[in-house]
């Protein structure tokens, strides 16, 4: 065989064995019953990608105020632009054919909306058919809110004028886990999370280690922009096998910002500084904490469903589910291994969710439509959860069809 042809035979070698993995591997997702959608890959890449743009606790004095987060008045803190465009759309004038949905809480939320939207979507309006008009979801939800964030957001554009339709409220996890771990900080836990808003608040100059950390997660970052960009323009999501590569790459890179994080927020609570911890305190009980996360997070959803009330706004309280609920899903050995996380959030979680299911009867008393999802893994053997709370594209379709069903639910009132 001469040079020429063994070179082809080469070729078609590589390129039939890279379509038999990639058809090999669509095989086994569809029969596992997950399927490939490249779109959402896509996205959820995007999302992660954009969560590491400008790392929360970028210190001004190193990173400056261009990019990453920045202080805001109401909330404590937004990535600079993620409102924008949002708000924009929040405030237009009522379009006729269209139910707007107003979708508020964390990371989970917002990756839910990013990458499976359509799901949530196709759910409410095969169930609802709410007199023929299309469903819009405008994506509020921000990575690390916490009640009363969520509050604060809607407050701020009901004020301005918004008027959507149904006001959506998906969180649980970063109340207890995010509070606890403030508590844990000696900060208050009703302040936002404190290695999210206090290093933008700070006046004083760098601390201690704080360079080097600074170094390393803007490493992290780069790396993270570039494969996210390279993805994009080379659309590896198109590809299954590529495309969960690049996820799993992007989804280790975000598990290593987070533990940079932790190392920044115990250099930032040893500082002290009440202005930006509060005034939590001192040698308070676990039990007495938890307590008053769990009915700050009550009340603030009872202060929402009022500002909705009075302007005739629908509004919908989700408790979403998380990976260190014990008892909610039989964990799979990775998500075991990618679901780590700090003392502080696993105790959050463990003792508060439960607080926060038991809670609920007490809501829907008080006139809220709340819905308890966060159970809904519980016979799902797959893995679903790509950290400790983070849902794969898999994942979110599932929750994203049972939100569906939960809002189809809640618009019947605009029929009946």
């Amino acid at each position: 065989m001469s040079t020429r042809r063994k070179f082809l035979f080469l070729v078609v070698l590589v390129i039939g064995s890279l379509f038999l993995a990639e058809g090999g591997y669509r095989l086994v997702l569809l029969l596992s019953g997950k399927g490939y959608d490249a779109s959402g890959t896509a996205a959820e890449i995007e999302d992660v990608a954009r969560s590491l743009s400008g790392p929360a606790w970028m210190p001004a004095e190193v990173e400056g105020r261009a990019r990453g987060r920045v202080l805001h008045p109401f909330h404590g803190y937004e990535v600079r632009g993620i409102f924008d465009e949002a708000s924009a759309e929040a405030l237009q004038d009522a379009e006729e054919g269209v139910l707007r949905v107003m979708v508020v809480g964390g990371s989970v939320a917002r990756a839910l909306v990013a990458t499976s939207s359509a799901s949530v979507l196709r759910a409410a309006e095969e169930a609802s058919s709410p007199g023929g008009r299309r469903l819009r979801l405008i994506n509020l939800a921000h990575a690390g809110f916490k009640q009363p964030q969520q509050v604060m957001v809607v407050a701020h554009l009901l004020g301005r004028g918004a008027r959507p339709d149904l006001v959506l409220n998906i969180d649980g996890v970063n109340e207890v886990a995010l509070g606890l771990t403030n508590h844990h900080r000696g900060a208050d836990p009703s302040y936002p999370a404190l290695n999210q808003w206090a290093p933008l608040a700070r006046r004083r100059g760098v601390i201690d280690e704080e360079p080097t950390l600074v170094v390393a997660a803007r490493a992290l970052e780069e790396s993270a922009q570039g494969m996210a960009s390279l993805s994009a323009r080379l659309r590896l999501s198109w590809s299954a096998v590529l495309g969960r590569a690049v996820l799993s790459r992007m989804t280790r890179i975000r598990s290593e910002w987070v533990a940079l994080s932790d190392r920044y927020e115990e250099l930032l609570a040893d500082t002290r500084d009440s202005e930006l911890t509060g005034r939590e305190v001192p040698g308070r009980k676990q039990d007495g904490v938890l307590e008053a996360i769990v009915r700050e997070w009550i009340e603030s959803s009872v202060s929402l469903q009022a500002l909705c009330a009075s302007r005739g706004i629908l509004y919908l309280h989700v408790l979403q589910p998380t990976l260190h609920d014990e008892g909610s899903k039989p964990l799979t050995p990775d998500e075991k291994l990618h679901g780590e996380a700090r003392e502080s959030w696993i105790e959050g979680v463990r003792e508060g969710y439960p607080r926060l299911r038991a809670a609920g009867p007490g809501l829907v008393e008080r006139g809220v439509d709340f819905r308890d999802l966060s159970l809904i893994f519980r016979d799902v053997t797959e893995p679903v959860y790509v950290d400790s709370c983070h849902l794969d594209v898999h994942g979110n379709e599932i929750f994203g069809r049972e939100v569906g069903r939960a809002v189809a639910e809640v618009l019947h009132g605009l029929r009946d």
